[in-house]
């Protein structure tokens, strides 16, 4: 005669629940007694608070109608910013930071992340790419400039 033991091999590791396929039961007990994931924590830029001015390029490369929004972090990688606007994840960006500067400085970026905060608002991430200085973003960058 066998034992309960032998007879439970095709059970999980709690010995009632079968493994799901393809896992072996041993497995299954290991994985259910190990500790949860650490949790991610995003990667943090430095504050940096300062008025900006955005446009979404359209398919053909062109900056679109500009709008207003906040900086809020920047790092050597990306720059966040607060927006009413939301913008499509994957599309590129020109950005005008308006320091205390004659001209304003442009970034240019692809938007990473964009979530919805509070209060109509949005947080988005942008990660820097180098700036394509086509005659379009002259102009558009040109006329930031004159504000």
């Amino acid at each position: 005669m066998s034992s309960g033991v032998e007879n439970n091999m095709w059970l999980g590791g709690d010995g009632q629940t079968p493994p799901p396929p393809g896992m072996r039961a041993e497995s299954m007990a290991a994985t259910a007694t190990s500790a949860a994931p650490a949790r991610v924590e995003r990667r943090r830029g430095h504050a940096f608070e300062a008025p900006l001015e955005v446009g979404e390029m359209d398919e053909r490369g062109r900056p679109g109608a500009p709008w207003q929004a906040r900086g809020r972090e920047v790092s050597r990688e990306f720059l966040v910013f607060q927006s009413r606007r939301m913008v499509r994840v994957g599309a590129m960006v020109i950005v005008a930071v308006h320091l205390v500067d004659d001209e304003p400085m442009p970034l240019f970026g692809k938007v990473l992340e964009c979530e919805y905060e509070t209060d109509g608002m949005h947080r988005v991430k942008v990660e820097f790419r180098t700036i394509p200085w086509d005659p379009d973003l002259r102009v558009w960058m040109q006329d930031r400039a004159a504000r």
